[in-house]
């Protein structure tokens, strides 16, 4: 047992430290993850340097509750994009590229790994497939918490960002009840230097780590649903994340007296989903637990950094540079190949596997519980091809995520700028380091209205929109309107040139009336006299352009009136720190 000084210690060492790393991180462009973890490493090596090494290292192995609870709320807020509205929009095209980038890059990496891990072992083929399908299914999940933070920081929003999400949902779901079944069959085939379980459970346990770990998720999120609708939002959150404690403990406890287990990660999942269909207003919440949990979040990644084993990567061998490459080339060529087949048409780029590479918590949960029921030489040759993996994607991934989502034009221009370079828009010439010191930490208001003046619609419209045709029938509006977030939708011809926008409160006396909905088009409905904006428009114009028109959204058109983007009312009070009244 750490001593409690020791542990305050550790815990504002990584605070403080994670944060610097961040704001180096957002210095040099790359995502803040990257910077808390390589604070994180950075530490490890100072601490072995001065030789507190060993009592640090029993206080860090004391916060794997952090993980869990990291990983937990990453998982929750993932869940949200099966709430049914976004699930409507995306499920055809979700479950296909899901599907599609699961089994590839299982198979992918199976094959691969078993072909190498029967070289490096010498094991014969059936032991080796067996290897390989382990490594497989490790191979497909994709780190929550990593792609959650990245994809927040940048404040992606649009058609990618969705499908994103929704896979990496996905992936850890079908990797942690996969490679449950590939452990379990394992085990009950008794093989000579093959994993043990205690017998007679086998079955049990895999019921209850797959459909009973989702169950348990479903009617926690129906409970916490309902709680959220009876109790103040700061009760609920208390309930919420003593529900994260306990499902640890109790996953603990059931493992120690009766040898079974429930997978807390998959519990998650369900809980979030249901709790996003079925709560009140759960953005609020949403919300809340979002901002407590960034110091959680921030620690996660430090501690993740300290425990990487950089020292592992020579070890790493002919199986880990199969399983790296293998595990890229499913996830990049799966994505490709299933766009193949779906079409650009709902606005996800070919490049999207890039997109998943991150791994990091999921895929250490399995290294270690390959080592608790297989505790071996084999074993810890295959954690260590996953530990050493996840230090070269959880340092890559997060970039490649950054750049999948800025290529797609789902991230504002604004959230890539730097936040200490913001004088040097006023001009051709970059700020001094005493006018960007000045800004940063003093923000006196005549630099701030410089500021606003100088930013332009192009700043924070996003690229990544879908448009309404003028020549849509009218349930073909409703369908649009459904899997859309905005409440003002432009309109284009056929060569994409912009028309005009169509304002919700125009579909709804239509809605109910069905004789009359069947006679009209977009066209009848749009509203011709809103003019949309061109990139070069400051901000307090855009404002006023929304305010006059009373629009949500605007649309961008370029010099040949062309739909180029959209600009949403609640960047624009967000960027010029206006509330709306």
């Amino acid at each position: 047992m750490p001593e409690p000084n020791l542990l305050g210690i550790v815990l504002a060492g990584g605070l403080l430290t994670g944060l610097l790393g961040g704001y180096l991180a957002r210095w040099v462009r790359i995502p803040s993850v990257v910077g808390y973890m390589v604070a994180g490493i950075l530490a490890h090596q100072i601490v072995k340097r001065l030789g507190w090494n060993e009592p640090i290292k029993s206080t860090v192995a004391s916060l794997n509750i952090v993980t869990d609870v990291a990983l937990g709320l990453s998982l929750f807020m993932i869940a949200r994009v099966f709430e049914s509205r976004r699930l409507r929009a995306t499920w055809q095209s979700l479950g296909r590229m899901s599907l599609t980038e699961i089994a590839m890059t299982s198979m992918t990496t199976t094959l691969g790994c078993s072909i190498a891990a029967k070289f490096v072992f010498g094991v014969n083929l059936g032991f080796s497939l067996i290897i390989g399908l382990l490594l497989g299914f490790v191979a497909v999940a994709t780190a929550p918490a990593a792609t959650h933070l990245v994809l927040n920081e940048y404040e992606a929003k649009g058609p990618t960002t969705d499908h994103l999400l929704g896979m990496t949902g996905l992936n850890n779901l079908a990797s942690v009840v996969g490679f449950n079944i590939v452990l379990i069959v394992f085990a009950w085939l008794s093989l000579p230097q093959g994993p043990t379980m205690t017998g007679g459970l086998h079955w049990i346990n895999l019921l209850i780590i797959s459909i009973g770990s989702l169950t348990l998720g479903l009617l926690l999120g129906v409970l916490l649903s309902k709680l959220h609708t009876w109790l103040t939002l700061a009760e609920t959150v208390v309930i919420f994340f003593a529900t994260f404690l306990a499902l640890s403990v109790t996953t603990y406890l059931l493992r120690k007296s009766l040898g079974i287990e429930f997978n807390p990660l998959v519990a998650v999942i369900g809980m979030g989903a249901a709790f996003s269909n079925l709560a009140t207003n759960p953005q609020r919440f949403e919300e809340t637990i979002a901002t407590i949990g960034a110091p959680i979040l921030l620690i996660f990644f430090v501690l993740a950094g300290y425990n990487l084993h950089i020292e592992k990567l020579p070890d790493i061998g002919w199986l880990g540079l199969v399983y790296v490459i293998t595990r890229a080339v499913g996830k990049i060529v799966s994505i490709k190949l299933a766009m193949r087949s779906i079409g650009s048409g709902i606005g996800v780029p070919s490049n999207a596997g890039f997109g998943l590479l991150c791994q990091a918590g999921v895929a250490i949960g399995l290294g270690a519980m390959l080592l608790r029921y297989w505790p071996g030489e084999i074993a810890n040759s295959l954690n260590t091809v996953i530990m050493a993996s996840v230090v070269l994607y959880e340092l890559i991934g997060p970039m490649l995520l950054k750049t999948t989502i800025v290529r797609a034009g789902e991230v504002k221009a604004i959230t890539l700028l730097r936040p200490t370079t913001s004088h040097a828009l006023q001009s051709d010439q970059p700020g001094t380091m005493f006018q960007q010191f000045r800004h940063t930490f003093i923000r006196k208001q005549s630099g701030d209205q410089a500021l606003e003046e100088a930013l332009t619609a192009k700043h924070i419209m996003r690229t990544n929109i879908r448009a309404l045709s003028n020549a849509a029938t009218f349930d073909e509006v409703l369908d649009f309107v459904e899997k859309s977030r905005l409440n003002d939708f432009p309109a284009v011809d056929s060569q994409q040139h912009y028309v005009g926008t169509i304002h919700f409160r125009a579909l709804r006396d239509l809605m109910y009336n069905p004789t009359l909905g069947n006679l009209v088009t977009a066209g009848d409905l749009v509203d011709r006299n809103i003019e949309a904006i061109r990139t070069s428009m400051p901000l307090p114009e855009v404002l006023e352009r929304c305010q006059q028109y009373h629009l949500g959204a605007i649309g961008v058109v370029d010099e040949n009136n062309r739909l180029i983007g959209i600009v949403e009312q609640r960047d624009l009070f967000r960027v010029m720190h206006i509330r709306q009244a």
